[in-house]
């Protein structure tokens, strides 16, 4: 930044933007008199002015690059409000960061940087459902593609540790470690949701099915007595649940022998 009209006649003016003059913090002044008979006074006056907008480096193709980044981010697609939540990121790592320690960021520094925008920046536009649910989504894949681990940790980590958790959430990590012959911590995460919304009706059945699974087969066949009128879903009867279950539980090798107690109940 530079003032366009000098002080005096005399005056001249340094501009830096765009070189390397200053890079290392330093400024040498030399001057040469060729006035041999007279003394010779110069007064030199140095005035930094910094535009801080232009030191920070972040030029029109720096946040361009930035740009790119926000639009390459797996949450990006998923959005309603792209421009707002893009200018909402955008703002946070310029005003933080100049270029140069943004560029300087570990890959584990700039995904813990970015992850905290994410969030903020989707409350900011109102859009924080759709990060949950894209959480969802990812531990739903990893399941199916036999990271069964991977997915618990998903749900457990990023959805229940932060407070994002209803009911639903705790049916999915139930029926993970269902799958995986768990029970116990499928049976505790069942009851959590039940907890939390004791209507939930899907609950009742995986918990009906963990009790199946844990020889508790009188208490079992009391929950599919209560509910077996139901429908789970509105076009989905507690019956055709329950049968869609138990083939998903051999694919799983889970024991079977007890699915006919059921099932002449509930026919």
């Amino acid at each position: 930044m530079y003032q366009n009209k000098p002080v005096n006649k005399d005056a001249r003016r340094i501009t830096i933007d765009g070189t390397t003059c200053f890079q290392n913090n330093a400024m040498w002044f030399g001057f040469e008199s060729k006035n041999w008979l007279l003394n010779q006074k110069i007064v030199l006056e140095v005035v930094p002015w910094v535009d801080a907008t232009l030191s920070n480096g972040w030029n029109v193709a720096h946040k361009q690059e930035l740009v790119n980044v926000i639009k390459n981010l797996e949450v990006y697609k998923a959005l309603n409000k792209k421009e707002a939540f893009s200018a909402c990121y955008l703002e946070s790592i310029t005003t933080k960061y100049t270029y140069k320690e943004y560029k300087r960021l570990l890959g584990i520094e700039m995904k813990k940087e970015s992850d905290a925008l994410v969030e903020t920046c989707m409350q900011q536009t109102g859009e924080t459902a759709k990060l949950v649910n894209l959480i969802r989504d990812k531990a739903s894949k990893a399941f199916e593609a036999g990271r069964y681990a991977e997915a618990i940790l998903i749900i457990q980590n990023e959805i229940i540790d932060a407070n994002k958790a209803v009911a639903m959430d705790y049916f999915s990590l139930g029926d993970y470690y269902l799958l995986t012959k768990q029970f116990a911590k499928a049976e505790e995460s069942y009851q959590k949701g039940i907890a939390i919304d004791p209507n939930e009706i899907n609950l009742k059945l995986e918990l009906a099915h963990v009790y199946l699974f844990t020889d508790r087969v009188s208490e079992a066949k009391e929950i599919h007595k209560t509910f077996k009128d139901y429908n789970v879903f509105p076009t989905v009867t507690w019956k055709q649940q329950v049968e869609h279950d138990f083939a998903e539980f051999k694919k799983y090798g889970l024991p079977s022998k007890n699915f006919k107690k059921i099932l002449r109940i509930l026919n």
